[in-house]
């Protein structure tokens, strides 16, 4: 299990329904059995799941107030290596910080890497 722990920072007074989300991506993903092709070059940013099973992330504050901070942490079960990931030392987090809007993302706010600890 991989820990995400990130803060959120407001810069702007901003009102809505907003959720954060941390997507694990893997790096240097061998496709060739997937491709068919043995000759495939290696694909970069594969998705490989959401932290917490939660594609539109959790649900974070209404409103926030211009220099608001707010710290979450999150979880990224690893699942089986060749199954869910290749090399888990090749996988990165990016959060992303949805606006919503009936329960799906109409806006992406914000995105960065978040770190994580396994």
């Amino acid at each position: 299990t991989a820990t995400i722990k990130l803060t959120t920072a407001a810069f702007k007074d901003m009102s809505g329904t907003y959720n954060v989300c941390v997507y694990a991506l893997e790096d240097d993903v061998d496709i060739t059995v997937i491709s068919g092709n043995p000759n495939a070059a290696p694909r970069d940013h594969v998705y490989r799941g959401a932290a917490n099973n939660m594609v539109w992330g959790m649900p974070i504050a209404a409103s926030f107030t211009k220099g608001q901070q707010n710290d979450y942490t999150m979880t990224y079960n690893l699942g089986t290596q060749g199954t869910n990931y290749d090399n888990a030392s090749k996988l990165h987090y990016v959060a992303v910080i949805y606006k919503m809007e009936n329960n799906r993302g109409v806006e992406v706010i914000n995105c960065n890497i978040a770190s994580a600890t396994e």
